[in-house]
């Protein structure tokens, strides 16, 4: 790192990816909406930002698309909720059942 030279480039090429790494009880109120604000912000000034888990995207897909980078690629979205939302159901699971919360559907904090 000491070698590392600092380059200022345009927000257009920084991607963050974001990862919720458990639920608590305070994350929906603290935590969620903080990095929520963040994504939106950097997205509004030109970057990327990836949600990785499809788990936790379940339920809140249509709050995701809404923001997605084109039609497109909300369509994309949907498609990769559905597939994983059947290998699911394949193994006997109902994602849809089990997350998220009712709260995490309505895209409340």
């Amino acid at each position: 790192m000491s070698k590392a030279r600092r380059e200022f480039v345009s927000l257009s090429e920084l991607v963050i990816g974001v990862e919720c790494r458990g639920f608590d009880a305070w994350s929906r109120v603290t935590a969620n909406p903080a990095v929520g604000l963040v994504a939106d912000l950097l997205v509004s000034l030109g970057g990327t930002v990836i949600l990785s888990e499809v788990t936790e995207s379940t339920g809140a897909e249509h709050l995701l698309a809404a923001r997605a980078a084109s039609p497109s690629v909300a369509q994309r979205l949907f498609e990769a909720i559905a597939r994983r939302g059947a290998v699911a159901k394949e193994m006997g699971v109902d994602l849809r059942g089990a997350q998220p919360l009712p709260d995490n559907m309505a895209g409340l904090p």
